[in-house]
C-alpha cells in the first residue's frame, strides 16, 4: 500500500528460481493465519481485486463487528485482513455490557 512504503510481505512459489535455496523451501501452511488490519477492509479487497490477486474467502461483516477477507499465497499460509468497521451485532453487543471485556465505541 502506498501509505504504509516500508511495509513489505514476500510471498514466494516453492523453489522460485530466483531466490537464494534458503527461501526455496515450502512452509508447512496448514493452519497459519497472518492477519493485517487495515483500515477499510473493502478497500483493500477492491485494490487486491483489481490487481488480480485470488480470494479464498470473499469480503464478509462478522457479528463480532469485524470486516474481513482471506487470501491463500502460493505456499498456503491463509492471510486474513481485516478492519473493525462492520456493525457490531446487538447479542454482541450485550456481551460486552454482561461482561464488561469490551469498549463500545
Amino acid at each position: 500500500w502506498p501509505s504504509a512504503p516500508s511495509v513489505q510481505l514476500g510471498l514466494m512459489k516453492q523453489g522460485h528460481e530466483t531466490q537464494p535455496a534458503m527461501f526455496q523451501a515450502a512452509t508447512v501452511g496448514e493452519g497459519t493465519v497472518l492477519t493485517l488490519e487495515v483500515e477499510e477492509a473493502r478497500d483493500a479487497a477492491d485494490e487486491l481485486r483489481e490487481a488480480g490477486f485470488e480470494f479464498a474467502l470473499d469480503v464478509r461483516d462478522e457479528p463480532w463487528g469485524q470486516r474481513h477477507f482471506a487470501l491463500l499465497d502460493p505456499n498456503g499460509v491463509r492471510i486474513d485482513i481485516a478492519s473493525a468497521t462492520a456493525e457490531l451485532s446487538p447479542e454482541y453487543a450485550q456481551q460486552f455490557k454482561e461482561t464488561g471485556e469490551g469498549v463500545l465505541a
